[in-house]
């Protein structure tokens, strides 16, 4: 599983620029750039992101499949 998410990460960030990924294992992606917003996903440690948009301590990121979801600046 580790080896397909490394794949999936690589493969994700050699076709765009703004690409991040998840420093952590279990962490929660949510609705808005809010603590108090709903948990849109948990994701594993490794896992692609790309970056769309940001705030002051957030950032608005977009997955593999192209959902939307805000996660904490500090977890990238």
């Amino acid at each position: 599983m580790l080896f397909i998410t490394i794949f999936l990460n690589i493969l994700f960030l050699t076709s765009t620029l703004n690409a991040e990924c998840i420093i952590k294992d279990n962490v929660e992606l949510r609705k808005n750039p809010s603590l108090k917003a709903p948990v849109t996903w948990k994701v594993r440690q490794y896992f692609p992101v790309k970056k769309i948009a940001e705030t002051k301590y957030w950032m608005k990121v977009m997955d593999l499949e192209k959902g939307r979801h805000w996660i904490q600046k500090d977890l990238l």
